[in-house]
């Protein structure tokens, strides 16, 4: 004798449907306001980046990105006067206000350090978690729990959550207001925040076109990842 028990399937209503998409529309909205606020800074001038209010309407200009990928010198308006014509759009951009381009910056060398680094450190971490992972479903490991409690631990607290007790401890060593305690000089001339922009941009290029193109596999994985019964 057997004993089965039925499971009665409801559908969602129309309203549960309604408010389901509202907060999935809502929480799109939320998580791509900053990207596009970045993309936009990085096409503004450096008065209109840090005017208050912010702008939303202002005159588009790629001088951040002309920050980026050049060096620049200030000169005075007699010696940029006596050049002769701007040799491109960066140029005229920056003779505006008067600096001249004194040579490429470092930025595309680091941009390539960096994205070797990244693929790098991705490819090592994905090769070393398949063997452990394969190691550890297929053979009976000492202390397995143990150790898979430890791996796990090492994600129970946020980078956010040390912030407090290294300022703490930068205060009892004497290191407050100090170089080595801000990652940040800012000089007299400012941040340059439409050149962030642009080079916050540009990292993030590589990324989308990562998650557009495999899609299909990080939806995979993370169906995988789930837990079943």
């Amino acid at each position: 004798m057997s004993l089965t028990t039925a499971h009665s399937v409801v559908a969602p209503s129309s309203n549960s449907k309604r408010i389901a998409g509202a907060i999935i529309i809502a929480y799109a909205l939320i998580s791509i306001v900053p990207l596009l606020w970045i993309f936009a800074t990085s096409f503004k001038t450096p008065p209109d980046s840090i005017a208050y209010p912010p702008k939303i309407v202002f005159q588009p200009s790629i001088e951040g990105y002309c920050n980026l990928f050049t060096t620049r010198t200030r000169q005075t308006p007699e010696y940029i006067n006596s050049l002769g014509p701007a040799t491109g759009f960066c140029d005229e951009t920056v003779r505006k206000r008067n600096m001249v381009i004194a040579g490429p910056s470092n930025f595309l060398p680091r941009f390539i350090n960096s994205l070797i680094i990244a693929f790098g450190s991705t490819f090592c971490a994905v090769f070393l978690g398949t063997l452990s992972a394969y190691g550890f479903s297929r053979f009976k490991v000492p202390l397995a729990d143990d150790l898979l409690f430890f791996i796990l631990s090492t994600r129970f607290m946020p980078p956010i959550a040390v912030a407090i007790p290294i300022y703490l401890m930068y205060r009892e060593l004497g290191l407050s207001d100090t170089p080595p305690f801000i990652p940040t000089i800012i000089g007299e001339g400012g941040q340059d925040w439409p050149a962030v922009a642009a080079g916050t941009t540009i990292f993030l290029v590589p990324i989308l076109v990562f998650t557009i193109l495999l899609r299909k596999q990080l939806l995979r994985g993370i169906t995988f990842g789930a837990v079943r019964k």
